[in-house]
């Protein structure tokens, strides 16, 4: 391995895991929840998800990281930054999304108990809030 390799830091290593760990369980958390009544804690952990996205996308823009492999072609390399960048993409659309749907239907969304954000949306009908809750599940499916 070259001396000069970068390795991803700490930080950057359990932000990836512990989102990583969080979406799994969220999605696991999604498909049960007609039979698991977990509403609040799959809220929670999207909520948690959506911050710590935050947080590594401002670590991502000041701290160091690896070089692209030499040894990948132009085309590679522009396929795995388009494959980051569409994760990425994912990790915000699919939060943010049940936001949305969480707004439409008129809840109240509360962050750990701490503080209720304000709603991105009004309540919607039940028309609205059911096909903004089918675009929540079809990301999720993606």
């Amino acid at each position: 391995m070259d001396k000069n390799y970068i390795s991803y830091g700490k930080f950057a290593k359990f932000l990836h895991w512990t989102m990583a760990t969080l979406i799994l369980l969220n999605y696991i958390l999604g498909l049960t929840l007609e039979k698991s009544n977990l509403y609040i804690f799959h809220k929670q952990t999207e909520l948690t998800i959506l911050v710590l996205l935050l947080v590594r996308v401002v670590w991502r823009l000041f701290a160091l990281y690896p070089r692209p492999v030499e040894s990948l072609s132009t085309m590679e390399r522009h396929a795995a930054k388009l494959g980051h960048l569409a994760l990425y993409l994912f990790m915000l659309a699919i939060p943010l999304s049940g936001v949305v749907m969480v707004n439409a239907y008129g809840y109240p969304l509360k962050f750990w108990g701490m503080f209720t954000l304000p709603a991105i949306i009004g309540a919607q009908s039940d028309s609205t809030s059911g096909l903004i809750s089918k675009v929540h599940e079809y990301w999720l499916m993606s």
